[in-house]
């Protein structure tokens, strides 16, 4: 696929995207207009894909287990009977099992897919994501309905007291935060946070920024449980739902 995204490339295309990232996401939310052309769109995250085509492949396989997929490392475990995924930082003393992009494809394609999937032990939210992916739609807004806050900064929960030539800080002011399951509308200010660069001398320039709702929905906060840093720059925070 070319990047900027063309009408055309996709005219009469059945388009099936996976996305590691939750900034791909949202550059296909912010470009889903370009699928106009398109015969069907779907998407799905890249680790359901990458669960279903390691337990299609690898039936009788011991848990926990870690994959290798193009840079990126997970591992899969299984609890209650039911297969989860997560992603895991790479460490050369562990041993993976690689899965190439080839067999995520031919895992995707049959007619009976979307019938093992259902009956298969993959833990219910990822059934549902690749559910969405099986599953033809031809309206793209239907496809990219939510939309994904990323986080326009590394946010920190308080200031940082180490003395550098050159400190620059960006902090959560918690007290902006707008509440969990709330509705809100294009153009609400979800929170605030303060860029605070302190120079030469320890002259500091405080400036303070608000990140605002792109649509109308209620808002589901996706947070980590980090005691310093409240999110990592563009790092998925929330997710708002057409009511």
């Amino acid at each position: 696929m070319t990047y900027p995204l063309n009408y055309n490339n996709l005219k009469d295309c059945n388009v099936k995207i996976l996305y590691d990232e939750a900034i791909i996401y949202d550059y296909f939310y912010k470009a889903k207009d370009r699928f106009t052309k398109a015969t069907s769109v779907a998407n799905c995250e890249l680790a359901p894909a990458l669960l279903w085509s390691f337990y299609i492949n690898n039936q009788g396989a011991s848990f926990p287990c870690n994959i290798a997929f193009e840079g990126s490392f997970f591992r899969i475990t299984k609890k209650k009977g039911r297969l989860n995924i997560v992603a895991i930082p790479e460490d050369e003393e562990l041993k993976y099992k690689t899965i190439r992009f080839i067999n995520i494809c031919e895992a995707l394609i049959g007619e009976q897919v979307l019938e093992g999937v259902l009956a298969s032990p993959l833990a219910d939210h990822h059934k549902e994501q690749l559910q969405q992916m099986l599953q033809y739609n031809t309206v793209a807004d239907d496809v990219f309905k939510s939309q994904f806050v990323l986080s326009p900064a590394t946010l920190r929960r308080a200031n940082v007291e180490d003395s550098y030539y050159l400190k620059v800080d960006d902090v959560l002011l918690c007290d902006t935060l707008v509440k969990e399951g709330a509705f809100v509308k294009k153009g609400d200010i979800l929170f605030e946070y303060t860029h605070e660069v302190t120079g030469m001398f320890g002259r500091k320039k405080i400036q303070k920024f608000a990140k605002k709702s792109e649509c109308d929905g209620v808002l589901t906060w996706c947070l980590t449980k980090d005691k310093e840093i409240w999110a990592r720059k563009d790092c998925l925070i929330a997710k708002i739902n057409p009511k």
